[in-house]
């Protein structure tokens, strides 16, 4: 079950990015970028109902606003800009939202920094290691002078009441663990899907050395043999062009009257 949901989420992503003139590396990033684009959204559409719910609705406009510039990676990408370019957007709309949202609900002790934690690990798949260093500590930055402002006596507003800030809590903390949850889910899928690519290329590889065992069992002819071959094409090669020039070697290329290289062809 966990395959085939792995083998659905590629086959999607692969449509949601498209088939862009990428190589196999860009590829996988790109569908990176799409899938933690297609999270976010999904996230920023639940918390900010969850704030307007709760009574504060600028704190939800806020977070539905960074789906915009989110959704703006993915068409970005579906267009065949880089997936670092992307992830980068991608990762500045998380920043500013959450920032933005804990700055109006009490500063540093704001649940919503809890999901500084994603940034790193969306920019990190995106946008590569380097990438992912700066987006590392750019949140680390940011919760130092939240505190600072706090230790300096700087009073956040809180839009959320009391009450309300202990269930938005609960639901950032749930939010993170099902998040993980399902990453963790589809890595075991593509896991497993890599293992029986695996053992299928294995068990063909097997198949092809069958073949060769019988080919040299009914024709004397092996693997070494046809090194050897190549290993005297590739002598005579370097003669004709040594003595006629930048030539194509064929049988009509080499005169009947030229000797051939000393080497293993003289044997």
């Amino acid at each position: 079950m966990v395959d085939r949901a792995a083998a659905w989420v590629n086959d999607f992503l692969d449509r949601v990015v498209g088939r862009a003139e990428r190589d196999a590396d860009t590829q996988r990033q790109a569908k990176r970028v799409a899938g933690f684009a297609i999270a976010y959204v999904f996230w920023t559409f639940l918390f900010g109902a969850v704030y307007t719910a709760f009574g504060a609705p600028i704190s939800g406009m806020i977070v539905f606003a960074a789906s915009l510039p989110i959704l703006g990676s993915l068409v970005a990408v579906r267009c065949g800009f880089s997936p670092a370019v992307a992830g980068n957007m991608m990762c500045v709309s998380g920043w500013c939202a959450l920032t933005g949202s804990a700055i109006i609900n009490g500063g540093w002790t704001s649940s919503a920094l809890f999901w500084y934690s994603t940034i790193p690990v969306a920019s990190l798949l995106t946008s590569g290691a380097a990438w992912g260093l700066v987006w590392t500590l750019i949140p680390l930055a940011s919760i130092a002078g939240l505190a600072a402002c706090h230790w300096l006596g700087i009073v956040f507003a809180n839009e959320l009441s009391p009450q309300s800030q202990l269930w938005f809590a609960c639901c950032v903390l749930a939010g993170l663990v099902v998040c993980q949850f399902v990453l963790a889910w589809l890595r075991v899928g593509l896991e497993q899907r890599a293992l029986m690519a695996l053992q299928e290329t294995n068990a063909s590889l097997i198949e092809a050395r069958k073949t060769l065992a019988l080919l040299k069992a009914g024709f004397g002819f092996s693997m070494d043999d046809w090194a050897k071959l190549q290993r005297e094409k590739a002598a005579l090669e370097r003669f004709v062009r040594l003595r006629f020039g930048d030539v194509e070697v064929s049988e009509r290329a080499v005169p009947e009257n030229v000797a051939a290289p000393a080497g293993p062809l003289a044997h």
